[in-house]
């Protein structure tokens, strides 16, 4: 049976379509990828930025209000302090995780900062470093946010920094780690207090950022 003219060339057309085609699609893929790690790279980088001025803040607002309690983020503005309250960047709903001063009471910014907690041990030195007593553990309900208002509010309930609540794991180091949830901003006197604590080993070739703008 005599093949149809033009038979060959239209079968050879059609894989070259569909090469082409699977080409394109590889090639689209590869872009989309690229693009989000883009992305993504580019909210980390917001993410310690804007940490740092928080932490940064936090230190102003204690040297310029002494004895005043830092309960709101609301008032690193108000007192001119930070040009306004950044949004945590790697959560659909902007909300920081706030760390406060019984968090460094009761082990939780030491384990965060990868120190092993233990009786007498890195957390009473965290802990004291910034003036509180090593206590033990904190209930529930005293871990609940303190009102502005009231007036039993106490030093465990200032803010001393933030930190994401996202817990994802990141595309880079910052202060060798590598969950957001562990990307820590610490100001004033507990970022001091912080960095007298030794960390668990970490590979030697890891090092934080220091984004500047």
């Amino acid at each position: 049976m005599q093949r149809p003219c033009g038979y060959s060339e239209s079968g050879y057309t059609l894989v070259g379509l569909m090469v082409l085609v699977a080409v394109i699609n590889v090639s689209l893929a590869v872009a989309v990828t690229s693009t989000r790690t883009l992305g993504r790279r580019a909210h980390e980088a917001e993410l310690i930025w804007r940490g740092q001025q928080i932490e940064r803040a936090i230190g102003c607002y204690e040297q310029a209000n002494a004895g005043q309690l830092l309960t709101r983020l609301e008032q690193l503005v108000e007192t001119d302090c930070l040009r306004r309250v950044y949004r945590d960047p790697m959560v659909s709903d902007g909300r920081w995780r706030i760390l406060y001063q019984q968090d460094v009471a009761d082990g939780t910014v030491a384990t965060l900062l990868g120190v092993e907690v233990g009786t007498g041990g890195a957390k009473g030195a965290l802990a004291s470093s910034i003036g509180l007593a090593d206590t033990g553990p904190i209930s529930s309900a005293s871990r609940a946010a303190p009102s502005l208002a009231s007036s039993s509010a106490t030093s465990e309930n200032a803010i001393v920094g933030v930190v994401s609540r996202s817990v994802e794991t990141s595309l880079r180091f910052y202060s060798n780690r590598t969950k957001y949830s562990q990307w820590i901003f610490l100001g004033g006197q507990a970022a001091a207090a912080s960095t007298a604590v030794p960390s668990r080993a970490q590979a030697a070739s890891v090092q934080g950022l220091t984004l500047q703008r």
